[in-house]
């Protein structure tokens, strides 16, 4: 019998609050210019910024071991490019497969501990700030 049932979500640089208009990476999702929302900074070279978010979210019932659930996500309402330029827009495009890269680590590395019944929520949290710092530096 389920005593408690808690959600956690954690959400680097990230509020449900805050964010406006957020893609789920996929596969098939490729960026176009009308994502990137955000007023540029104006440049002579084409530039820009991507604001990729990865995310967990940790649903957890007493004894049982608990199921996660890893998001790479882009914000369309922080993210700008100073001006069209297919050269930019692969760039930005590759940003957010790179970042889907990481997600999927943390994926791999929070089914290993669910595979060593690891039950405590701690070790989750630390694998996923862990990796997370290890995204910011590259």
């Amino acid at each position: 019998m389920v005593k408690n049932l808690c959600l956690i979500v954690f959400l680097m640089f990230f509020s449900f609050s805050n964010a406006q208009s957020l893609i789920e990476w996929k596969k098939e999702t490729k960026l176009d210019y009308i994502n990137f929302k955000k007023k540029p900074t104006q440049t002579k070279t084409p530039q820009g910024y991507l604001d990729s978010k990865l995310g967990w979210q940790i649903a957890e019932m007493d004894g049982e071991i608990p199921q996660l659930k890893v998001f790479n996500r882009f914000d369309e309402s922080n993210s700008w490019v100073s001006f069209k330029h297919e050269g930019i827009l692969q760039e930005m495009q590759l940003q957010f497969d790179l970042s889907e890269l990481y997600a999927r680590k943390l994926r791999k590395d929070f089914k290993d501990l669910q595979a060593k019944k690891v039950m405590d929520k701690e070790s989750y949290r630390s694998k996923f700030i862990f990796e997370s710092n290890t995204f910011k530096k590259d």
